[in-house]
């Protein structure tokens, strides 16, 4: 007998294990995992959250399904890697303030081969209230990975009605390309460079946040304003550079999924998160001109007109 409920919870309870034993030396303590879609989250770790009959608590760490098939299982295991981190610093470090992810946190989070960065790609912050990474390659996770998914490890059970994911959120945009040149956008492989030359971009820097002053200077004009004294003297004003840090560990990409790979697995075609039918009607007095808001398929008349017309409606 199938019992979907047992196996998809025994799947992460095997990569808990096996991800406590190969980064955290096997010294997390049990905790309870979870599955929940919260909006636009991968996933989250909650201290003691959950309590038993006997007063024992645990913390929790909980995995969003919507994203499983949307990106390869190595990025679903880094998130519970990622919330690990967090479980490991509550325990022996300084967590940072309610959701902020500090210096510490990030550290003991690139420690275990995955890279904190606010945009999920090379570049991004490393600390802050919403943080992403990236699989390191050949980092200390991805080797641990690869021994797991060689022993035929696997999710068995996956949402068939996923969100599509937005780039550069989904981690697999920048797949086949050098993060270490100028790219030029013939000839090279990844939706997210077709995105840009679509748009008009040659370069990979307009795909990619970085975390840098020159990204925020002002406007040739305003430079040249500046430049000018009261006496019409010329002038060049002082430009300060941040000190240039060692680059970025290299990226483990990975290719997107293809419709192919959907129908094979019975997966309706990802939705955008703001498709669908829309859940109210504004409707509107075509005398009076008032406006009412009401779910689609309400009727309604205008108490304002002595003849109270019915209102016509559309999507609001």
């Amino acid at each position: 007998m199938i019992l979907p409920t047992q196996e998809i919870y025994d799947d992460l309870q095997r990569a808990y294990h096996f991800l406590n034993e190969e980064l955290f030396d096997g010294k997390l303590p049990p905790c309870m995992i979870t599955l929940q879609r919260e909006k636009d989250t991968p996933g989250y770790f909650s201290k003691d959250r959950w309590a038993n009959t006997e007063g024992d608590q645990r913390h929790e760490i909980s995995l969003n399904p919507s994203y499983f098939v949307m990106q390869p299982i190595e990025i679903t295991l880094s998130w519970m890697a990622h919330n690990m981190t967090h479980m490991w610093q509550e325990l022996h470090g300084s967590p940072g303030r309610t959701r902020y992810h500090n210096t510490e946190w990030g550290n003991l989070l690139e420690e275990r081969g995955l890279m904190p960065s606010s945009t999920g790609l090379p570049g991004g912050k490393r600390k802050g209230d919403q943080m992403k990474h990236y699989i390191i390659d050949g980092g200390r996770f991805d080797l641990a990975c690869k021994k797991l998914i060689d022993e035929s490890f696997k999710l068995r059970w996956l949402d068939r009605f996923p969100n599509k994911i937005d780039l550069p959120e989904y981690m697999s945009a920048m797949a086949g390309v050098d993060l270490g040149e100028d790219i030029e956008s013939e000839g090279v492989s990844s939706p997210a460079l077709a995105l840009n030359a679509e748009r008009g971009g040659d370069k990979l820097g307009s795909l990619i946040e970085l975390d840098s002053e020159e990204s925020h200077a002002p406007p040739a004009s305003e430079k040249l304003s500046a430049g000018v004294t009261a006496l019409g003297e010329s002038q060049q004003p002082a430009v300060k550079k941040k000190p240039q840090g060692p680059p970025p560990p290299p990226m483990k990409t990975f290719a997107a999924p293809t419709t192919a790979d959907f129908e094979r697995l019975g997966i309706e075609q990802p939705r955008d998160k703001k498709s669908g039918k829309p859940s109210r009607y504004k409707f509107t007095c075509a005398l009076c001109l008032t406006n009412a808001w009401a779910k689609p398929g309400a009727i309604l008349c205008c108490g304002e007109c002595p003849d109270k017309p019915v209102m016509a409606g559309v999507p609001a």
